[in-house]
């Protein structure tokens, strides 16, 4: 798997962090909370309660909590008991989107001890960032931290590669893909569980090739090579106020590969503007139609656009560099300094965190 799939966490050794993980939480009353919510398709608004249980029984041993793959979401319950001074241990919690966007039944005064339980808040994206720093008393927790790829991951892209290639689990618009490219003769490929399959993809035209993987996802290393195989990879995504499409926009720049992307208020990066893709207007059929169809006519223009991406990534854009800035704030909110390889610290050289 891609480093930026763990947030950092296969860089940290690096520089003398030593990551633990919560125990298994163990199967009873608040594990079976969290699996009668999950097993309704509902997301808990203070996060998954066993996990944080077991992982306050074990803080006494670490230095700092690590809240990275579900962010703000994960710890609501540990970090209003920081706030309250119950728990010492320091909160790091990276903020894939607004507070209020996944803490939407939240009651905003629990949402802000939570918040004021993160010692520091590395975000995804400046609307996110801007929301946090305009909560008072946040004043400097929230900073921008884009995530990039694992920039030693991707094989050597095929240039300028064939076809358009699509990938996802959720929240993603393959029914306006399907459409647009069905009224052209650009080869297009959906890679998609069964559940995303819907009845509208029997209208698609027969070059549109819908890839239904076993148990349910293509392993990452094949699905690398079919990105390096590809003219552009196409992101559709549906009309949600959350990030989603993030890993496959990665999945591009450490592909060196074009872009076409609906375009999505939570992503930092602006692909047109940067010279590396098209970004299409939510549901826009026709929008779909001419992007796919102009990379379809110009593999130089793509293979261009394909390297300008992967410049991003080598310039400093990916997933080493993230993990480097996330450290940073493990070492302010500690008082250390492991930049030089060697830990400093106040009263001792060993530091832990836990994820």
């Amino acid at each position: 798997m891609p480093s930026h799939i763990g947030f950092g966490i296969p860089f940290m050794r690096r520089r003398g962090y030593d990551v633990g993980f919560p125990p298994e939480a163990a199967r009873g009353l608040l594990w079976r909370i969290d699996q009668a919510i999950a097993g309704r398709g509902l997301t808990s608004p203070v996060g998954r309660l066993a996990v944080q249980r077991a992982a306050y029984s074990v803080l006494h041993d670490y230095d700092l909590v690590y809240s990275a793959p579900y962010g703000l979401c994960f710890g609501v319950v540990l970090e209003c008991l920081h706030a309250l001074g119950v728990v010492n241990t320091p909160i790091v919690a990276i903020a894939h989107n607004p507070p209020r966007y996944t803490h939407r039944w939240l009651p905003r005064p629990v949402l802000r001890w939570a918040l004021k339980g993160c010692d520091a808040v590395p975000c995804l994206s400046t609307v996110a960032a801007e929301a946090i720093a305009a909560t008072p008393g946040l004043e400097g927790r929230a900073s921008l931290t884009p995530l990039g790829p694992d920039a030693g991951f991707y094989p050597s892209p095929e240039e300028p590669g064939t076809g358009i290639i699509a990938a996802g689990t959720t929240f993603r618009d393959f029914v306006s893909l399907g459409r647009a490219a069905s009224g052209t003769d650009v080869p297009v490929r959906i890679v998609c569980p069964r559940s995303a399959v819907t009845r509208e993809f029997a209208t698609f035209g027969s070059n549109v090739e819908v890839v239904d993987p076993p148990r349910g996802a293509v392993p990452y290393r094949e699905l690398a090579g079919m990105y390096a195989g590809a003219r552009a990879i196409a992101i559709p995504l549906a009309r949600v106020d959350r990030l989603c499409g993030a890993w496959s926009l990665l999945d591009a720049l450490g592909a060196g590969k074009p872009v076409i992307m609906t375009r999505h208020p939570l992503h930092e990066l602006d692909v047109e503007a940067a010279g590396i893709g098209r970004l299409v207007e939510p549901g826009d059929i026709n929008g779909w139609r001419a992007a796919l169809e102009f990379f379809h006519a110009e593999p130089e223009a793509a293979v261009t656009m394909g390297r300008r991406a992967r410049a991003l990534v080598d310039g400093g854009l990916n997933c080493e560099s993230f993990a480097n800035r996330i450290m940073d704030i493990f070492d302010s909110v500690l008082g250390i300094d492991t930049r030089a390889g060697t830990p400093s610290r106040k009263g001792g050289d060993e530091h832990d965190c836990t994820d």
